[in-house]
């Protein structure tokens, strides 16, 4: 399902789901996470084929829900 969805905006080779092609590694500038990392059995798993697929000096920005000072994200938990 995920592959037909994204056969629509980008060419094959410009999109992976599930699978990283080998290729990709240190070939990134940014890499970006928005409320992802809270839904990983194993964060540092993903957060080293992130660092591999960015280039020297790439930077990773993520985002993950502030339960502590956010009321919304309370309201909606994610585990």
């Amino acid at each position: 399902v995920y592959k037909q969805y994204w056969t629509n905006f980008f060419d094959e080779g410009h999109f992976a789901c599930f699978e990283i092609p080998s290729n990709w590694e240190n070939s990134f500038d940014v890499v970006t996470s928005f409320f992802v990392l809270e839904h990983v059995l194993e964060p540092q798993k993903l957060i080293q084929t992130v660092f591999d697929l960015l280039k020297d000096g790439g930077k990773f920005y993520f985002q993950v829900p502030n339960f502590q000072d956010n009321f919304i994200d309370r309201l909606f938990p994610t585990n």
